[in-house]
């Protein structure tokens, strides 16, 4: 009886916390589309008017191809918002699996940082010098980072088979499209300024910009979806768990434990999680 009051709790409070996770991701989805919208209206601007026809000013601010405007701050606050809720819901976790949480929550923030400071580019300034004469590819700050990027799915991907499905799986897509958006597209893109004419190079340069950055605001966006959804699981069980879990409510032969942050309860022989 106790284990079926448990269950219809947590699918109730499982339901509300959605609710709230979907409106979140509502205003982001439609703070994206605004900018997204905006870009390709200062794309059509700039292809198809003269800069004396159309404020400088604006396109500046709006475009996804110029930095330090309100695009750059909402790619890095996105960033540093996937850093944070990765980082909450590590502390959710027990001791023996809060590392990988923690870890991925470092990087993110790394990410947005230098979404905002543009250490790459510093980077490639670096590459460029070292490796010129070489690949395009090598004297770049692509090759530094796909390194990374490599180095990082071979730690990470013991501890994402190992994750639930629905949230394995969004991290899997959001991760492929933010990591392909950020270099396949770049390599593509230098490898083709090398077959186009220069009136093709312009058209290919803004479409490939396009499709880069919307990409990896689009994963950026996607990753942070599916953490919010895990977290309002989470947050769900943890709320249900603690009121089951507390001594008045735990009956004869239930054992209730603290473990780390998390809290278990203890059915007989069974388990009731945080996280799992």
């Amino acid at each position: 009886m106790e284990q079926n009051h448990f269950i219809k709790d947590l699918s109730k409070q499982e339901q509300k916390l959605e609710l709230q996770t979907r409106k979140w991701v509502k205003v982001l989805f439609l703070i994206l589309s605004f900018l997204w919208t905006a870009h390709l209206f200062c794309l059509y601007l700039k292809l198809y008017y003269a800069p004396s026809q159309y404020p400088d000013a604006f396109v500046r601010y709006f475009s996804l191809e110029y930095e330090a405007n309100l695009p750059t701050l909402v790619s890095s606050l996105l960033i540093v918002g996937a850093a944070f809720l990765l980082f909450v819901i590590g502390k959710l976790q027990p001791n023996n699996l809060k590392k990988h949480w923690f870890v991925l929550s470092g990087i993110m923030l790394f990410l947005g940082i230098d979404e905002s400071t543009r250490i790459h580019e510093t980077l490639g300034a670096l590459f460029a010098h070292v490796f010129s004469g070489r690949s395009s590819f090598a004297a770049n700050w692509m090759f530094p980072y796909a390194l990374l990027s490599l180095a990082a799915f071979i730690f990470f991907l013991p501890w994402l088979l190992h994750l639930p499905s629905r949230l394995k799986r969004g991290m899997l897509i959001s991760g492929f499209i933010y990591v392909f958006g950020a270099l396949g597209v770049e390599i593509i893109e230098i490898e083709g300024e090398q077959f186009l004419t220069e009136q093709q190079w312009i058209y290919f340069l803004n479409t490939t910009i396009t499709v880069q950055e919307i990409m990896e605001m689009g994963g950026m966006f996607l990753f942070v979806r599916t953490l919010l959804h895990h977290l309002s699981y989470l947050r769900a069980e943890f709320s249900v768990v603690f009121r089951f879990a507390s001594p008045e409510s735990v009956a004869p032969g239930k054992a209730a434990q603290k473990t780390g942050s998390s809290i278990v309860l203890t059915p007989n022989s069974e388990q009731v999680a945080l996280g799992k």
